[in-house]
């Protein structure tokens, strides 16, 4: 057998990586083990417990898992980006916006908008509809 064969990383199983995942994340792992059967959280625990005391390992397989499940698209959910660009829209685009909502969603965008967008917001809705925009 060469050295690179010995030193070539064996790739393991997805009970091993969900094990040394679970060892990684620590106390914040609770949640999941809540919602695993009795049996799935014994296979677990065991394959927990046959793994080798590798942190490098553990942080590796840690930093693996987050780059899967992180997409581009999460940008998309930061709202600071998304309420700053609408506040820069002209009065007549936030009232085009604002056009056929209810009245509690308007009271959402009044609050997400920055203070100057909500004054000019609110300043061209019609004055009933304002005033119960401003009541929720």
């Amino acid at each position: 057998m060469t050295a690179l064969a010995i030193t070539r990383p064996r790739k393991e199983t997805g009970l091993a990586r969900s094990a040394r995942l679970m060892r990684a994340l620590g106390p914040e792992a609770a949640p999941v083990w809540n919602e695993l059967s009795a049996q799935e959280a014994r296979a677990l625990s065991a394959a927990m417990d046959a793994l080798d005391d590798n942190q490098r390992e553990d942080a590796s397989t840690l930093e693996t898992y987050k780059q899967a499940h992180q997409t581009p698209e999460a940008d998309i959910f930061n709202q600071n980006s998304v309420w700053a660009s609408a506040s820069e829209l002209e009065t007549r685009d936030l009232l085009n916006l604002a056009e056929g909502q209810h009245p509690q969603t308007l009271a959402l965008m009044v609050s997400k908008l920055d203070g100057a967008a909500s004054a000019r917001l609110l300043k061209s809705l019609e004055r009933p509809l304002a005033v119960d925009v401003m009541q929720r």
